[in-house]
């Protein structure tokens, strides 16, 4: 009788083996196989991005230059439905970002160097304009797509996005308690501007616009994110132990221990401020008794700050503005009654608000007409955010001590408030106030403008620098034989710049383009 044979089943030992040897393979294919569907992801949203970017120039072509509003730029865009879909984020309508600096704008209006602006991006929101270039989303392997004004596209870093063009840091003007950071702490006057000792690849700078109470110092963030710092440390601003308490000075760049990926930097005269690529920001100094070491602060989604003196302003993702509810007092939160905001200048006592429709609004101390409503004087103060009249195509504001600036979409500077030593460029430096906006001539092609206590520095799209006001210590840069108070535009020669900033009492600073 033949018996058949028993089928002999997997000993453990080899079931095991069969199960090792398939989670070996499990292990080495699946990274694989993410990393093909991830490439095959970003060569989507590249090719989507381009095809945006390349509608966006074609609709300006077809209209006097002009890029379309941010309201209706996906309604006037001519796109298959499936371009505006990041495949990483297949749910969301709209998968990108618009930058709203850009929209509505000329492109002759925007930076000089087009491959420096961003179009569009990968979006935190469902089509949510990017306020500031900084509304991004790290979907492809920690980094983020974007398009520029040029039509090219990149994949890159957050930070690397943000921070956009990198310089070689210039100073000038007062170098008390060694503020230019050049190595000595002589009071000697600077006339000329001078390289900073190793701030190469810079994109934010600033110094404390103090009276060396407890301030004077400078603070730098490089493209890699670091931040640097020199000058006086009495209250731990310098973010380091050397000189905590004392009257010793730092007077060359100190790297800041404790922070990284940062993109902006704000001086106040006892306490630093930096902004990093996730919409953090950090805070340190500010004590006599001990080192507070860099925090973040109860705050999320800033895009941008804004300080003068004591006075900090943070522009939030959302269009909302966090900062000195009561100017006077020193109250700080969410600024009610404001929205759609895309840019923000805080001044000594005053601060204002520019939004996405090319409205002016300021708050504040009303003394020297800052507020700009055709009022002066004690009583003339606006607690709450108010309308500056006739403005309605602004795209840069900026603020000083009394004194008010606004850039019209055409580069056109408006200015109103203070102009004790002709700080607002309309041609006289009497000790009078103007208290409705008022057109800067003899500057076209404006960009942006800055304004410290008495003295004002204008940048144009060319990148050019032109100063007016108070010129004590050779604060603006020119040479010796220029006039202590300029009440016109002049410009600083032979030089080109991304950034202005300006520094503590009498000194500026300029990031110089590569």
């Amino acid at each position: 009788m033949h018996c058949p044979q028993r089928t002999r089943g997997f000993t453990l030992v080899e079931t095991l083996v069969v199960v090792g040897i398939i989670g070996v393979l499990t292990a080495i294919l699946l990274p694989v196989l993410a990393h093909v569907r991830e490439k095959g992801a970003q060569a989507s949203c590249l090719n989507n991005q381009r095809q945006i970017a390349a509608t966006l120039l074609t609709y300006a072509q077809d209209h006097d230059q002009r890029l379309p509003e941010a309201a209706t730029v996906w309604q006037n865009l001519i796109l298959p439905p499936k371009s505006l879909i990041c495949p990483t984020r297949p749910r969301l309508t709209h998968g990108y970002a618009y930058n709203g600096i850009a929209a509505g704008r000329l492109l002759t209006e925007l930076r000089r160097d087009l491959s420096q602006t961003m179009l569009t991006a990968d979006g935190a929101s469902d089509g949510a304009i990017a306020l500031t270039g900084h509304d991004l989303e790290t979907r492809h392997q920690g980094k983020v797509i974007a398009a520029f004004a040029d039509g090219h596209v990149l994949l890159h870093t957050a930070i690397q996005l943000l921070t956009g063009a990198a310089g070689t840091l210039y100073g000038c003007g007062d170098n008390t308690n060694g503020l230019l950071g050049i190595g000595n702490t002589s009071s000697q006057t600077q006339y000329g501007l001078v390289p900073i000792p190793g701030m190469t690849d810079v994109v934010s700078v600033s110094s404390d616009s103090g009276f060396f109470v407890a301030g004077g110092h400078t603070l730098a963030a490089k493209a890699d994110g670091s931040v640097w710092a020199w000058g006086q440390n009495g209250v731990g601003q310098l973010g380091i132990q050397q000189g905590f308490g004392q009257a010793t000075v730092q007077t060359t760049p100190v790297q800041v221990p404790g922070v990284s990926d940062i993109v902006m930097v704000a001086a106040t005269p006892s306490i630093s401020y930096a902004l990093s690529a996730d919409g953090t920001v950090w805070s340190w100094g500010g004590s006599i008794t001990h080192l507070n070491p860099p925090k973040p602060m109860p705050i999320s989604g800033v895009v941008f700050l804004s300080k003068f003196y004591g006075n900090l302003m943070a522009l939030k993702a959302d269009g909302t503005v966090w900062g000195s509810v009561d100017i006077m007092s020193g109250q700080q939160g969410i600024i009610t009654g404001l929205n759609g905001v895309t840019a923000v200048a805080a001044g000594w006592h005053h601060d204002l608000a520019l939004k996405s429709d090319g409205t002016v609004w300021a708050w504040g101390d009303n003394a020297s007409g800052e507020i700009g409503n055709g009022k002066s004087g004690t009583g003339a103060q606006e607690p709450k955010p108010v309308l500056v009249p006739g403005l309605n195509d602004v795209v840069a504001i900026g603020a000083g001590v009394d004194s008010s600036f606004a850039v019209t979409s055409n580069g056109a500077l408006l200015a109103w408030g203070a102009n004790y030593y002709g700080q607002l460029g309309i041609g006289d430096q009497n000790s009078k106030n103007v208290s409705t906006p008022t057109q800067v001539t003899g500057v076209q092609h404006v960009a942006d403008v800055v304004c410290n206590w008495n003295r004002t520095s204008i940048r144009t799209l060319d990148d050019h620098v032109w100063v007016c006001g108070q010129n004590l210590h050779g604060a603006f840069g020119l040479d010796s034989t220029a006039a202590n108070a300029i009440p016109t535009p002049e410009l600083i020669p032979d030089f080109q710049a991304i950034t202005v900033s300006q520094g503590s009492d009498w000194c500026t600073y300029l990031i110089k383009r590569p």
